[in-house]
């Protein structure tokens, strides 16, 4: 087997001037192309988009050796510094199996009812039968949920600075990721200066939540410390640790503690990496169930024989079975990260193509997931293609919501237990509607948004029988 090799052709300043104005249209109709599309570039550099399944296997599973994340990493660094998603090599291996056990089943089941009740007290303030920023409370709980959880603690009043903060670092970041010149973080321009000044605000925000992790865990005997047989903390005086307990009382392999910077860059990580993309999936979720009476009706006769009008909870979430499959859909259309960059340091040969050591790789999910050589009907919201008894037709890598290889998100499965947790105490209560001839953009930012956010109508549902 082999796969084509096109070259786009045209002017390189015009091309990086298309790209900005609409990134996700440029990459979409580089689709049809070829299976790897070599676009001039500005800065000299070779730069491909892969679209092919197993260009995307070897390079986030197969060679991860030979490439790094280069020039994104180094840009979301500025604000979360050396933690998961931007350290690399063996910093990076040596932090995912730190991290990994952190997720534990006993830390999930115990952030489920955490999570049912923050939603719960979130939708009591919700407007009935009133359009409100549906976006927005998403936000807010997901923040909630994040601290709550993982780190044990209120957002409290730190909660309107941190919106502040997060914005203007997706903001700031995106800019940069999408620029062909970046200037250096130590030049003195007003968007060095202003994202200075809010990183060493949130750095502040993060030292208060560490202080009360370390002084939480500072209280419990170390005896009573309940480890598996791997030496992994699970529980203290019988109380499940969150993420941040476990980064605490967890021993690196040479049996030290964890630095405290580089607690801090995990949970920066955390907070601005695990709440956003929560809260976009979300939006997406019920503007695609607001659009298609058939699958809400689907849901809602799902939940109601899954439930029968009770709370949800951890045990409900492998039972919500075609909520996953709506969730597996909304992530084929709607991908949180809807861009993976890489670099080569390493030549490497896929399918009789050659890219040179160097070269800066773009892997689109939002393309590959609409790609028709993998999809039918790929543009349709059809969440039964995902079903268990339904042969999937698409290659392994053609489906890359959560990315691939040692890089896949560590919290994929905190996130879709959250997501499933939500919708079902929401869609338990509420019938949802979207603003007459209402049309969703997709706004490409660090993760892909509803641009302007989603705004929307809940009606009780017991009040529509």
């Amino acid at each position: 087997m082999t796969c084509k090799l096109a070259t786009l052709s045209g002017n390189p300043l015009k091309l990086y001037i298309g790209f900005r104005k609409d990134p996700i249209g440029f990459l979409m109709d580089t689709q049809p192309l070829g299976d790897v599309v070599k676009i001039p570039s500005v800065s000299g550099q070779p730069s491909y988009i892969l679209h092919h399944p197993e260009w995307v296997r070897e390079v986030l599973a197969i060679s991860e050796q030979s490439v790094v994340k280069g020039k994104s990493g180094r840009i979301l660094g500025l604000t979360l510094g050396r933690g998961l998603l931007t350290s690399e090599g063996e910093q990076h291996a040596q932090q995912r199996r730190i991290m990994q056990p952190a997720f534990h089943t006993r830390m999930l089941a115990a952030a489920a009812d955490d999570i049912v009740r923050l939603t719960e007290e979130r939708i009591a303030t919700w407007p009935k039968d009133q359009w409100f920023p549906v976006s927005q409370q998403f936000l807010e709980l997901t923040l909630d949920i994040v601290f709550q959880t993982l780190f044990g603690v209120e957002v409290g009043e730190d909660r309107e600075n941190l919106h502040d903060i997060i914005e203007h670092s997706v903001q700031f970041s995106a800019h940069k990721l999408l620029s062909a010149v970046t200037f250096p973080l130590w030049l003195p321009l007003p968007a060095n200066r202003k994202h200075k000044r809010l990183v060493h605000e949130f750095d502040a925000v993060i030292l208060r939540v560490m202080q009360q992790g370390r002084e939480r865990v500072a209280r419990l005997a170390d005896d009573e410390c309940t480890r598996t047989a791997h030496g992994t903390p699970t529980m203290l005086s019988g109380r499940t640790l969150n993420v941040l307990d476990y980064l605490y009382t967890v021993r690196t392999e040479d049996q030290d503690l964890i630095p405290d910077d580089e607690i801090r860059d995990q949970l920066a990580t955390l907070i601005i990496g695990g709440h956003e993309t929560t809260a976009n999936l979300l939006s997406f979720v019920l503007y695609r169930l607001a659009l298609d009476k058939r699958v809400t009706d689907k849901l809602y006769d799902e939940l109601d024989h899954v439930l029968g009008g009770r709370r949800p909870g951890f045990e409900d979430v492998r039972k919500l079975v075609y909520m996953r499959q709506v969730l597996q859909e909304t992530m084929r259309l709607y991908p949180p990260a809807w861009t993976i960059l890489r670099e080569t340091v390493e030549p490497i040969t896929v399918l009789g193509v050659t890219v040179p050591a160097g070269s800066s790789l773009i892997i689109s999910p939002y393309v590959m997931h609409r790609n028709p050589a993998w999809y039918d009907d790929p543009e349709q919201f059809i969440p039964e293609r995902f079903a268990d008894d339904q042969p999937h037709t698409w290659p392994q890598f053609a489906y890359i919501p959560f990315g691939g290889g040692s890089r896949t998100c560590i919290g994929n499965t905190f996130a879709k237990m959250e997501a499933t947790l939500i919708l079902a105490v929401i869609l338990q209560k509420r019938h949802v509607q979207l603003q007459k001839d209402a049309v969703i953009d997709p706004e490409p930012s660090v993760s892909l948004r509803v641009r302007g956010g989603l705004t929307m109508k809940m009606t009780v549902r017991n009040e529509l029988k």
